[in-house]
């Protein structure tokens, strides 16, 4: 995949109309691959990296930030206004995980008990 992805880079004359057209979905691709590959041949590092508290945790949130991570971005602008984009970034990055966690308390786990 990683060969055929450089390849169409190759070939290609205009770098962001591929890149905006198909090269999002290659690269998450070839991420993804990269990923995959290196946990199921590890013993112990990686593995033991995304087998914590806290990445168990972080999947466990990860749907309601991609749910609400525009809405996070938003807020924090409200918050920090016209400050560094560091600033926003930490902002938006607490808004997000804390709405997130309320989410996962008050919809995703009382709604999973109802099945």
């Amino acid at each position: 995949v990683g060969i055929a992805c450089l390849g169409l880079i190759a070939v290609s004359n205009d770098w962001k109309l591929w890149h905006y057209s198909v090269g999002y979905t290659v690269e998450g691709i070839f991420a993804m691959g990269v990923v995959q590959a290196v946990v199921l041949t590890a013993r112990g590092g990686p593995t033991q990296l995304l087998e914590n508290r806290l990445t168990i945790w972080l999947g466990s949130i990860s749907y309601a930030v991609f749910l609400y991570h525009s809405l996070a971005i938003g807020v924090a602008r409200k918050i920090v206004s016209d400050t560094s984009p560091m600033l926003l970034l930490m902002a938006s990055t607490i808004v997000v995980i804390a709405t997130a966690w309320i989410s996962l308390r008050l919809i995703e786990q009382p709604a999973s008990k109802l099945r």
